[in-house]
């Protein structure tokens, strides 16, 4: 299963919340962070790699803030996974320091695995963040799902 950071969950929080105001609207990491309840250093901490890295721009003063620098379907998830964590490894076959797997002589599915990774690497160089923020869920956060519900009142 692959996990996602909380610092990922934490930069994906404030680009939806941004990305909902109006065009050129600026919002206060700090207020963001109340909103959602997410710790200040560390989202403004992922605010700054994604001004850095073109997607949020910033202004300072009074009424400064971060506002959307590039549309959310110019970027990927496996960009933001990388501006925000390195490479990411799905398998264990190897550790980010270069180390191999020590079952690696013996293991049976080292060329599933690395197929698998190679696919799911492909998925997210695909999938826009557009594609995760702006669509509708099809489950209420209980875990039911809507088109369930929507079947008993009908």
């Amino acid at each position: 299963m692959i996990k996602i950071s909380k610092k990922i969950e934490y930069a994906l929080m404030a680009l939806k919340h941004i990305s909902q105001g109006q065009k050129g609207e600026q919002f206060c990491a700090r207020k963001i962070c109340e909103i959602y309840k997410i710790p200040f250093d560390t989202t403004s901490k992922m605010m700054q790699i994604m001004n850095s890295h073109e997607i949020l721009q910033s202004s300072q003063g009074v009424k400064g803030g971060y506002k959307l620098n590039k549309k959310l379907s110019e970027i990927t998830f496996l960009q933001l996974c990388e501006m925000i964590e390195g490479t990411p490894y799905l398998t264990s076959c190897e550790t980010p320091d270069g180390k191999l797997c020590s079952l690696l002589q013996t293991c049976n599915i080292v060329h599933p695995v690395k197929q698998l990774n190679q696919r799911l690497m492909e998925f997210l160089g695909e999938l826009t963040l557009e594609n995760i923020l702006k669509t509708k869920p099809n489950f209420n956060l209980d875990g039911s799902s809507e088109n369930h519900e929507n079947s008993r009142s009908a």
